[in-house]
């Protein structure tokens, strides 16, 4: 994020059907979570930790301070703005939770479902691969979370 270089950011994904794959199976620490141990594992870079027991959203983002935007995948009915990703389609049961739009590869036969002309939604088209067209659009979208941001 060029336009804001000194900003800190943190991401939390929610994992609501339980199938994120934490660690490398056959690696030691794999081994003791999946023997019913809590794992830490750290270096001088990093830290990564690894619980039985679910964490409220509140002390995840407690643990992950300070940062100056964090982004929190999933939770659709948590109480802050979103933006939907549509990738194939656009899932029309979502846009009543997303205060904005983002429509990867728009002109690859994407089921939208809606007309975008019509919504009151911001509406962002980006292309995989980060091509030179994308360059104002991920400016946009950047300005767009800056303004959108909730203080909390």
């Amino acid at each position: 994020m060029e336009a804001y270089p000194e900003m800190r950011y943190a991401v939390l994904k929610h994992d609501p059907k339980d199938k994120a794959c934490l660690d490398t199976p056959g690696k030691d620490s794999y081994r003791f979570f999946h023997a019913g141990a809590n794992v830490g594992i750290f270096s001088e870079k990093k830290t990564g930790l690894f619980f039985h027991h679910p964490m409220s959203v509140e002390n995840l983002v407690a643990s992950l301070r300070p940062f100056d935007l964090l982004f929190l995948e999933g939770l659709k009915e948590n109480p802050y703005k979103k933006i939907g990703i549509f990738h194939r389609e656009i899932q029309t049961s979502y846009l009543s939770y997303v205060s904005a739009i983002i429509v990867r590869n728009p002109d690859l036969s994407i089921d939208r479902g809606i007309d975008l002309a019509e919504t009151t939604l911001p509406v962002f088209s980006i292309r995989d691969g980060n091509p030179p067209e994308n360059a104002p659009v991920l400016e946009n979208i950047k300005e767009w979370i800056i303004q959108n941001a909730s203080r909390d």
